[in-house]
């Protein structure tokens, strides 16, 4: 593991926390709660949300890194291929053993949302990684 990869997970990090919290937690906030079952706890472990989001953030500078991505656009692509590919993974999961989708929208908006979070988030991690590559 390299700093800067280091370095652009943890910002990616922060970048997927706000994203989150926004997207989720405040513009499909109604829509969500239509459109799956409610397992939600009462108050969320803000701690328990960081260390996921960070963790979000480490694994796509990973896969970015790796992927040579120097750039916003390319780390934006990348990304929402590889935030597409996860979430439908996990909603698949979710959708085969749960209950947690009441209908077949709830899941569409959700791998719409989480493409979009994970172009942003790529992008940003992306952008760090591409920092200084002139001068080195």
């Amino acid at each position: 593991m390299n700093t800067k990869t280091l370095i652009a997970g943890l910002v990616g990090g922060v970048a997927a926390f706000f994203l989150s919290w926004g997207l989720y937690g405040i513009v499909l906030d109604g829509f969500m709660k239509a459109h799956t079952n409610q397992c939600m706890v009462a108050e969320m472990n803000m701690l328990t949300m960081i260390l996921h989001c960070l963790a979000s953030g480490l694994a796509l500078a990973f896969i970015l890194s790796w992927a040579n991505v120097s750039s916003l656009v390319d780390g934006a692509t990348k990304g929402a291929i590889a935030g597409l590919l996860l979430a439908l993974s996990t909603d698949l999961y979710l959708h085969s053993m749960t209950t947690y989708f009441v209908d077949m929208s709830g899941m569409a908006v959700d791998l719409l949302a989480s493409t979009a979070m994970s172009a942003a988030v790529g992008g940003v991690v992306g952008w760090m990684l591409g920092r200084n590559a002139a001068a080195a």
